[in-house]
């Protein structure tokens, strides 16, 4: 497999909880790229019905994982989604089953600080924060 990030690690765990022999090509640092930080965004909401299910899976797989590595991989906090397209997102985690709340401008729900509040805002109470770190500990988990 290629990639060293979350994702990659991820999918190496997969693959060697599989079974299979794996080997991770990586140029650079594990978790060194994009990945480096303590945290990255994880999101449920897309505006594709078959993206929210393969994240919903993604997120299944991220908690049997944190079992391995110690502390949770994703910290549920939820994730606020704003744009032009949260309706088709809203839609699509509907079709999928999958948990989510409209809030309306000027909402106490809505926590963060804004300049101009946008019409409606998507709450994906699925999403939350990866833990780069706990991800790290998986990858030593995995070499063993």
């Amino acid at each position: 497999m290629i990639g060293g990030g979350v994702v990659g690690m991820a999918t190496l765990a997969a693959s060697v909880g599989a079974g299979h022999a794996t080997i991770c090509y990586e140029p650079g640092p594990v978790m060194g790229e994009r990945s480096a930080g303590s945290t990255r965004i994880f999101r449920v909401a897309h505006s594709d019905s078959q993206l929210v299910r393969a994240a919903r899976t993604a997120r299944d797989a991220f908690e049997r994982w944190s079992g391995l590595a110690g502390p949770p991989m994703l910290v549920n906090r939820g994730c606020v989604i704003t744009g032009t397209d949260v309706a088709d997102r809203a839609a699509a985690m509907a079709a999928a089953g999958a948990d989510y709340e409209l809030i309306d401008a000027g909402s106490d729900q809505l926590r963060i600080p804004v300049v101009d509040a946008p019409a409606v805002t998507l709450l994906d109470v699925g999403g939350g924060v990866v833990n780069v770190n706990t991800a790290t500990a998986l990858r030593r988990v995995v070499r063993g």
